[in-house]
């Protein structure tokens, strides 16, 4: 299927949706006009057939039973609850799904090629910052927010589109997404899809990736990074023997030597149970916070922790997608009050145990019909727990996006058969009309 200009406009739009730091993620508009104009231009370039709408009839019929079960039987919310499940069917899954139909096994490419082109701007705006620039492009993205106020407005970050500069992390490059982390782990998805679309090939575009989760600083990044490299080394013929075991006990030395890996996730931990026990203080924080239109920050053990304590075995089947808005049987006030930060826990408390292993396995998918191996399956599934560890990405759609490759993926073959049947016709047609 050839690309075409409005295949990258489209992927790009998307991309910039999914990082969830302009004003372009929190207006139900944008999302609407993505869907109809993506939609619209597919039909146009006849790349929806009907077994595609099958798909998502499937899904939704699924999808919504298992709301309805898990409400009914388990959570017994009322019906706001499930009218929230429902808007994020047709607000995220919906858009995941067009985006996929339309552009199908280019869809990979796409974003890969999006990335990489975004990459290299945000590599020129870093050195900018680095060298005394963030001011200004504090100052252009101010302009930006000005213009378009949202609720994800900060008073330490302004964002113009392509790029993000934060007050609180000058020496790191937040890329055209909300934080450091998150764009590294955005780079880490896109350099796995490069890789899939090059044979796994470390060339220029693998090194501008590369070099752009380095700039990013970041532990997450950085941990996900190491176990893309690990499939690199396997699907390029690397063998388990003693050079193998050799780079993995060079990583974990390297893990307990540097600081801002290993004391950074241990202290974080014991800091985060010490923290969340301390009801006395963090009581005197939810009434500052409440006064200041704030949220108590919890961290990623802290998160799992509270979301664990408040919900206990609902967490099987999960919540609701608006669990925020449940009173906490810990501290008497609205989830809401407090800010997640564990992507895992919070995909668990939308949408259950059973939700989260579902979307995995669509994850693993992926990966195993293209190289029918479980082994990579597993490292592409580590990746992706690793990354939602310090960010929360299950739920937007660069990670919702993996429900329906591995059925476009598959199918791509299937649908060039019929792109070609669809030619033959119209020669017929005109050879008819011409005699």
């Amino acid at each position: 299927m050839e690309k075409t200009k409005y295949d990258y406009f489209f992927t790009a739009f998307f991309l910039i949706i999914a990082a969830k730091t302009t004003f372009l993620t929190y207006y139900d508009i944008f999302w609407l006009f993505f869907s109809i104009s993506c939609l619209s231009y597919g039909l146009y370039k006849r790349r929806i057939y009907a077994s595609d709408l099958y798909v998502f009839v499937g899904f939704t019929l699924i999808y919504i039973l298992y709301i309805i079960f898990r409400n009914t039987l388990f959570n017994k919310l009322d019906i706001s609850f499930l009218v929230s499940d429902i808007f994020f069917l047709l607000k995220y899954i919906l858009l995941v799904f067009i985006f996929c139909i339309v552009l199908k096994r280019n869809a990979t490419i796409l974003i890969s090629e999006v990335i990489i082109k975004l990459a290299q701007i945000s590599l020129v705006l870093y050195i900018f910052q680095l060298i005394g620039g963030g001011e200004i492009l504090f100052r252009i993205g101010t302009i930006f927010h000005n213009l378009y106020p949202f609720p994800g407005n900060s008073e330490t970050y302004a964002n113009f589109l392509i790029f993000t500069y934060d007050k609180l992390h000058s020496i790191r490059n937040s890329g055209f997404v909300w934080e450091p982390g998150a764009y590294g782990c955005f780079l880490t998805i896109g350099l796995l899809f490069h890789f899939m679309n090059n044979s796994f090939k470390f060339d220029r575009n693998a090194i501008i990736l590369t070099i752009s989760i380095f700039t990013t600083i970041s532990t997450t990044a950085y941990l996900a990074f190491g176990v893309l490299m690990l499939l690199y080394y396997r699907v390029n013929g690397g063998t388990i023997d003693i050079k193998m075991i050799f780079g993995i006990s060079l990583g974990i030395i390297l893990f307990f030597s540097l600081p801002f890996l290993r004391d950074k996730i241990i202290n974080t931990y014991y800091d985060d149970v010490e923290a969340l026990d301390d009801h006395e203080t963090i009581i005197n924080a939810l009434e500052y916070y409440t006064e200041n239109e704030g949220e108590v920050k919890l961290n990623r053990f802290a998160s799992g922790l509270f979301l664990y304590r408040n919900f206990k075995h609902q967490l099987i089947f999960g919540v609701s997608n608006a669990y925020p808005n449940v009173k906490s049987s810990i501290y008497g006030v609205q989830i809401k009050e407090f800010n997640i930060s564990n992507g895992i826990i919070d995909f668990i408390a939308k949408f259950g145990l059973v939700g989260l292993i579902f979307l995995l396995y669509r994850v693993g998918n992926f990966i195993y019909i293209h190289y029918y191996k479980l082994e990579y399956s597993t490292y592409l599934i580590i990746m992706m727990l690793v990354m939602n560890f310090g960010e929360p990405l299950l739920m937007l759609p660069i990670t919702l996006i993996f429900l329906f490759l591995p059925r476009f993926s598959e199918i791509e073959e299937e649908d060039d058969d019929e792109e070609l049947e669809d030619e033959n016709e119209y020669d017929e047609e005109e050879i008819n009309l011409r005699n």
